[in-house]
């Protein structure tokens, strides 16, 4: 959970450092676990890579730059987090 919290920041920090295909890529493999993974590995994705990608997002990232590659199973997990911590999504999410 931790080093998928650091890929997190690392993605927020410097989101052009991978092209938009290794995105695609990255967020693709990511969906997979959530979906498919056992519980533990689908946790750890939703707690440590979409929580830091959230807490990114709140101090200045541009969550709307990779948005678009995020799955439908992630989506629902980052709004979830957003209501639960009284956060209003916007209508682009």
């Amino acid at each position: 959970m931790i080093r998928l919290a650091y890929l997190g920041r690392a993605l927020a920090d410097d989101v052009d450092a991978l092209t938009e295909q290794q995105r695609t890529d990255l967020f693709a493999l990511l969906e997979r676990v959530v979906v498919h993974g056992a519980r533990n590995e689908s946790t750890s994705v939703a707690t440590g890579f979409f929580e830091a990608l959230l807490n990114a997002w709140d101090r200045g990232f541009d969550l709307r730059r990779v948005w678009h590659h995020v799955g439908p199973e992630s989506r629902a997990f980052c709004l979830a987090w957003n209501a639960y911590n009284g956060i209003a999504s916007p209508d682009w999410m």
